[in-house]
């Protein structure tokens, strides 16, 4: 099926619904309102979905869409539910709009062309969010809370992260080949090994507040090339 166009009489669809089906576009009505968990999950020839301004969506709904490459967010959305996009591996054109305030658990993962961008609104990105994608620049907000791995092996090539961010264990590990630098504020709390096996990091700036790095919280273990740390 090159293309299904729904009727604008259509108000939901259900978990699982066109799960393993060969479609290529979908073009959704601004009548529907839900789309269920699963819905559109394993449709691997499925390449490009336009949603209504205002949906709700569950989890994993386009999950292994491996053609996936461009899609725009309901308007409404203010949480990406977890697995949204779970293995899109060439998705590249979804941006994050002002309003969303948290991104769920494996949301982005392993979507490896995808660079993820940061609204003014984001407080929360959950475990794994952004895992293995080709996020390169991010401006993080003050007080956000980041999940376990939740930048795990991207492609950043500076870091700054502002005052009262909560980082979970290994958040920003394995930034290789180009994370250098990386900037610290003040009442950061930082999880086991967030920063580790960096490779190329260079220089790290921490406030004068951060008293101690222990063997028990190596947050910079296995950074090679690590020359610089600089109290400010």
């Amino acid at each position: 099926i090159d293309e299904m166009v729904f009727p604008s009489t259509l108000k939901s669809i259900g978990t699982w619904a066109f799960n393993h089906t060969y479609i290529k576009k979908v073009i959704l009505p601004n009548t529907v309102q839900s789309i269920g968990k699963n819905a559109f999950c394993y449709c691997f020839s499925l390449t490009e979905v336009q949603l209504p301004d205002s949906c709700s969506l569950g989890t994993n709904v386009f999950e292994r869409c491996y053609k996936l490459e461009k899609i725009n967010l309901p308007k409404n959305i203010t949480a990406i539910p977890d697995g949204l996009f779970r293995l899109c591996k060439v998705l590249t054109d979804c941006p994050l709009h002002e309003g969303i305030v948290s991104v769920g658990t494996e949301s982005f993962l392993c979507d490896y062309k995808y660079k993820a961008n940061i609204p003014t609104t984001l407080k929360t990105v959950n475990n794994y969010a952004f895992y293995n994608t080709a996020t390169d620049s991010i401006k993080l907000n003050p007080n956000m809370s980041i999940g376990q791995c939740a930048f795990y092996y991207c492609d950043l090539k500076e870091l700054e992260v502002p005052t009262g961010c909560s980082l979970g264990e290994l958040a920003f590990a394995y930034n290789n080949p180009t994370l250098k630098h990386i900037v610290i504020h003040e009442d950061v709390s930082l999880g086991q090994g967030c920063f580790s096996s960096n490779n190329t990091l260079e220089a790290i700036e921490l406030p004068t507040s951060f008293y101690t790095i222990t063997n028990t919280n190596p947050i910079v273990r296995n950074c090679t090339k690590l020359k610089e740390v600089k109290l400010k």
